[in-house]
């Protein structure tokens, strides 16, 4: 499972991507308005980056983030029993369910990183509409 700061700075590419897969913002642009440290950005973007979350090339003018529509992971337990162990496959992005993460709270300076994630979280079962309805302990577990 992710760290709450991964998932954030994942959640901000995503909105920056819109509803495309490339975004490009600069890294100090993403430190400030995440407020968080250098270090912090490196460790987590490095994670996204090593599991296949998210591709990072290096341009002339800059960083491009493309999110990956697909990530790779190991077989579930039902391949196990068919004797296929260690079996990596890709699992689509939006196999396990998928929204625009909105870019208004992004930028603003008054909510910290941990509350962005949480917005994210309640706008991802929300969809197109207005209220989600999670549960407390989903809540918690997931944004842990």
């Amino acid at each position: 499972m992710f760290p709450l700061l991964a998932k954030t700075i994942y959640a901000y590419i995503c909105a920056y991507a819109s509803c495309g897969c490339t975004a490009f913002p600069k890294r100090d642009k993403i430190v400030r308005d995440l407020q968080i440290n250098k270090d912090t950005y490196t460790k987590h973007m490095s994670r996204l980056v090593e599991d296949g979350y998210i591709s990072r090339e290096r341009t002339a003018s800059g960083n491009l983030y493309t999110v990956r529509l697909s990530v790779p992971t190991y077989a579930s337990a039902a391949s196990t029993e068919s004797g296929m162990t260690g079996l990596l496959v890709f699992e689509s992005v939006a196999a396990r369910g998928f929204d625009t993460v909105p870019r208004l709270v992004m930028p603003d300076r008054d909510l910290t990183a941990q509350a962005k994630a949480i917005y994210v979280y309640f706008a991802s079962f929300a969809g197109a509409g207005m209220t989600a309805f999670p549960q407390r302990a989903a809540i918690m577990w997931e944004t842990e």
